[in-house]
């Protein structure tokens, strides 16, 4: 995580300062940063690995706590310098910041109401607005400034890391599903075996795959239909695996017995295993050093303002214990 990506700038954590009472994450040369701002962005933090599917364990919750505190002195530190600086925030890219947060709200009215009953006024807001433009310019302008990849230093990373650009053979697979019990007497699976011959001849006629799975179950619960993404060997049951790999591109399965159900397959891409051209991943290679390189000039860039600042960090708290349930 860079300074620029610890933003605490939402409307829980724009007023963090507005109490003496609130408890303290740590305090940058006497200026406090609240633990409701860090958990306001480790919050937010969480909830972007949640929208990828990744699951944050205690552990982990625990690193990234540390790693946005560092983030959070970090940008009080370079917002104190851009002060120090007296740097300036261009009025017109602050006033479209606000009007694009008014219009988020339904109109400055909603906005003002919104932020009134939170204890927050449209000064505050403007304030928060100002000091993260203030510290992203910082960032982009100072920290950043002349961190440069090159063609050469792309290429190089291709040709260190040729086993990394590689595709392996992958289909992308759409599932139709009836599920059947265990030992299903002969009658149910006589049944199954027609509903998904009636589904197979709807699919073949052109009818969209997902379309019939919904209208299938809509009728029945036991039909389900998904779309599995692409996969790639050993991902799947072995009869399911061996009839989605015989599929190009557009091609239906049979239907596929396993011991959960029966099953119809639909592959709509069928990637082969090769190696990438550098030209199909120079743009990515590019991105990827130029982060790199980015977090590491901010890092050595930010070592005289540490070492110059009073930094306090407070320990956590522990969690309230469990209440027994009795009064005395």
């Amino acid at each position: 995580m860079r300074p620029s990506e610890a933003r605490g700038g939402t409307l829980e954590s724009m007023n963090h300062g507005a109490r003496d009472d609130l408890p303290l994450a740590a305090r940058v040369n006497g200026q406090p940063i609240t633990r409701l701002a860090l958990e306001s962005v480790l919050a937010d933090v969480i909830e972007h690995y949640a929208r990828k599917g990744q699951t944050v364990t205690p552990e982990e919750r625990h690193t990234l706590e540390r790693q946005v505190l560092d983030q959070l002195v970090e940008r009080e530190l370079i917002f104190q310098e851009c002060r120090r600086l007296d740097r300036k925030v261009d009025d017109e890219t602050l006033e479209t910041r606000m009007g694009d947060l008014a219009r988020k709200f339904g109109g400055a009215a909603a906005m003002t109401l919104l932020l009134a009953r939170q204890g927050l006024s449209l000064d505050d807001v403007r304030s928060g607005f100002q000091r993260d433009l203030l510290i992203d310019d910082y960032i982009e302008s100072v920290l950043y400034s002349g961190v440069r990849v090159s063609d050469a230093e792309t290429r190089g990373f291709f040709d260190d890391n040729r086993a990394r650009f590689r595709i392996q053979e992958q289909v992308r697979v759409s599932l139709l599903t009836l599920s059947l019990g265990k030992r299903p007497p002969a009658g149910t699976v006589r049944r199954a075996r027609e509903a998904m011959a009636a589904l197979g001849d709807r699919l073949r006629a052109g009818d969209d795959f997902h379309v019939v799975g919904k209208e299938a179950n809509a009728q029945r619960d036991d039909i389900q239909v998904s779309d599995l993404g692409f996969i790639t060997r050993g991902r799947l049951l072995p009869d399911l695996e061996a009839a989605a790999f015989l599929l190009w591109a557009g091609q239906l399965s049979p239907v596929v017995i396993t011991p959960v159900g029966m099953h119809i397959l639909k592959v709509s891409d069928h990637l082969i295993d090769r190696d990438l051209r550098f030209d199909e991943v120079a743009p990515e290679i590019s991105k990827l050093l130029l982060s790199r390189k980015r977090e590491d000039a901010a890092r050595e860039r930010l070592v005289g303002l540490k070492q110059t600042a009073l930094i306090e960090i407070f320990p956590t708290p522990p969690p309230p214990e469990a209440s027994s349930g009795s009064i005395l």
